[in-house]
C-alpha cells in the first residue's frame, strides 16, 4: 500500500489537527483526540499525530493515483486553514515495512 508523509511545523499543531479532522468529518468518517486523528476518504486514509510543535501527516491508499488524490486534498486544506502563517510541507514516500 503506497504511503506518503509530511511534517508541518507550527506551535498551533494541535489546533490544525482538530480543525482538519472536524472539517473533513462533515463529509467523511473522521475520528480524533488532542494528539491523533484519522480521516477515511473514499480514495484512502489520512493519519495525523501531534509531536511537540509538529504535525505529522501520513496518507495511505491502494494505488498511486488515489494516494495523489488524498495528499492533494489534504495539502489544499492545510493551505486553506493556515491563513495566518506559512505552513510549508513536502510529501515524502514512506518505505514499505
Amino acid at each position: 500500500m503506497p504511503s506518503m508523509t509530511t511534517m508541518i511545523e507550527s506551535e498551533h499543531a494541535p489546533r490544525y489537527l482538530q480543525t482538519l479532522c472536524r472539517h473533513f468529518g462533515r463529509k467523511v468518517e473522521a475520528s480524533w483526540d488532542e494528539q491523533t486523528g484519522r480521516v477515511h476518504f473514499p480514495a484512502g486514509v489520512c493519519d495525523m499525530r501531534v509531536q511537540g510543535t509538529q504535525l505529522r501527516v501520513t496518507c495511505h491508499a491502494d494505488d498511486e493515483a488515489n494516494l495523489t488524490l488524498v495528499t492533494e486534498t489534504v495539502s489544499s486544506h492545510i493551505e486553506m486553514f493556515a491563513r495566518r502563517e506559512a505552513l510549508p510541507h513536502q510529501w515524502q514516500c514512506v518505505a514499505d515495512v
